[in-house]
């Protein structure tokens, strides 16, 4: 036992010598290509589901939440991003928001697809560096109306004592310990619940007078009181709201494949066109939700189609107030993963003083546009969330690493992490599930893979460094 010992100590120590860096904490690794890394890119993978993207009054922070990879931040206004989770313990999040009175202050809806005490409200008052879970509550991320949704909404005419102190949240639907619409009155400290069927709700409120809008399955409601009473001034189900600074008393609301627009604050209403949107939902889905108009250009928005598939979810673009749209054109140069553009439901962050530029998601990786939405480009640097299972380390060949990951198949380094190639196990193209694999040299490899999750395991072979690959039929012990 004492020469095991003495064994085990002096691999440590070798570990110790030979890579001293692993004692000084972890870099990041971001995956990118040969291409990306020549074009100056330091590479990002994203592959978490994007729950929310939000922005600060200068337009240069942002914080954007991720479904199970956590939270991201940027200072240089969503071109390069790094993890901001110290103290951050649910593994995902609902919904972001920057309080727009002093962007030192972040509200976190913290959340993942299963539910656990540790979620609900998360503060951070230094800017994502640490945080406080002010409000417990368990819950998942994917309750109606599903992550996202305008499910935080400051008052940003409460602001007192270096901060905005009245802030709402419309809790999921699913909250096991008492869901509703809750209110803060302190920054986020602490909360109470005013109306405990308004969960699940969206939530806007107006820039200047502090009206409270709230939309669900039951209609559009007011409050002129912070949320004492309300008013309702539609009876059929709201799908999205929005409000602008440009135009405080203007209200866009989307009803079933209906947009409308209130010039008072809900005393009247005009009814948009909707040109170019689809007039159904080929699967069976909501159709038009999730509006989103631009903080400085109230005629400038965005809007979601769900078809009822998740993997056809297609946003729109209008500059005349909703009467014409347009697809966005997303750029997929550099983006390491398939992009699944139509996959994932757009979170747009309009900058606040030019509205040339967004900052939003094209599958699961941050795109910015410069030309108001009409072109999306690669902005993903610095997230590197690609959910990946245990690896092996070539012994006779250092510098040549095979990742297997959960959705998106394999991914080849042969100079040591420094750039990446894509691998196409399942042969499906936009991604796979992969679990073991190994590189004996830069032409030579296996990995395990899945028809889908909870699946059986075969392992495929490749001898022509994952170009193509061939299913052996031999099944491992385990599934995915």
């Amino acid at each position: 036992m004492k020469v095991r010992i003495k064994k085990q100590f002096l691999v440590t120590l070798f570990y110790l010598v030979t890579f001293p860096s692993f004692s000084q904490g972890w870099n990041p690794l971001p995956m990118l290509t040969q291409q990306s890394k020549a074009a100056g890119n330091m590479g990002g993978e994203g592959c978490q589901v994007i729950s929310s993207i939000a922005i600060d009054g200068t337009g240069n922070l942002l914080l954007m939440g991720t479904d199970v990879g956590g939270l991201y931040k940027s200072t240089d206004g969503g071109i390069n991003w790094k993890p901001c989770n110290k103290g951050f313990k649910p593994r995902g999040s609902a919904y972001t928001a920057i309080d727009p009175n002093n962007n030192n202050r972040f509200i976190v809806v913290g959340g993942n697809s299963s539910a656990w005490d540790w979620h609900g409200i998360w503060l951070s008052t230094d800017q994502g560096e640490s945080w406080s879970n002010t409000l417990p509550k368990k819950h998942g991320i994917d309750a109606a109306p599903g992550r996202g949704y305008n499910m935080i909404a400051y008052d940003p005419s409460t602001f007192s004592g270096g901060k905005t102190n009245t802030i709402y949240w419309s809790a999921p639907s699913d909250v096991t310990n008492g869901g509703g619409l809750f209110k803060s009155t302190d920054g986020g400290q602490t909360w109470v619940n005013l109306i405990p069927t308004m969960g699940g709700s969206f939530i806007a409120v107006h820039p200047t007078k502090g009206y409270l809008y709230v939309g669900n399955s039951t209609g559009l409601y007011k409050s002129t009181n912070g949320g004492t009473s309300f008013t309702q001034l539609f009876a059929t189900a709201i799908l999205g709201l929005a409000v602008t600074k440009a135009n405080p008393d203007w209200l866009y609301i989307v009803r079933s494949f209906d947009i409308e627009l209130s010039k008072d604050a809900g005393a009247t209403w005009t009814k948009k066109s909707g040109n170019g949107l689809p007039t159904s939902a080929a699967n069976g889905g909501l159709g038009w939700t999730r509006i989103h108009c631009s903080p400085i250009n109230s005629n400038l928005l965005t809007i979601t189609n769900e078809t009822g598939a998740w993997y056809d979810v297609p946003s729109y673009r209008s500059k005349d107030g909703g009467d014409n749209w347009i697809k966005p054109t997303y750029n997929t140069n550099y983006v390491f993963f398939p992009n699944n553009v139509a996959a994932r439901i757009e979170r747009p962050a309009f900058h606040p003083t030019n509205a040339n530029i967004i900052v939003s998601c094209s599958g699961d990786w941050i795109c910015r546009s410069t030309d108001g939405g009409d072109n999306y480009s690669f902005s993903n640097n610095g997230n590197n969330g690609v959910l990946g299972g245990y690896f092996n380390f070539n012994p006779f060949h250092n510098n040549i690493i095979l990742i297997c990951t959960q959705d998106y198949n394999s991914t080849l380094t042969t100079d040591g992490g420094a750039t990446w190639k894509y691998l196409n196990v399942s042969g499906q193209g936009w991604g796979g599930f992969n679990y073991g694999g190994y590189a004996f040299n830069g032409k030579s490899m296996y990995a395990g893979n899945a028809s889908g999750w909870s699946n059986p395991r075969f392992l495929y072979t490749s001898f022509d460094g994952g170009q193509t690959w061939t299913n052996t039929n031999l099944q491992g012990s385990g599934s995915d």
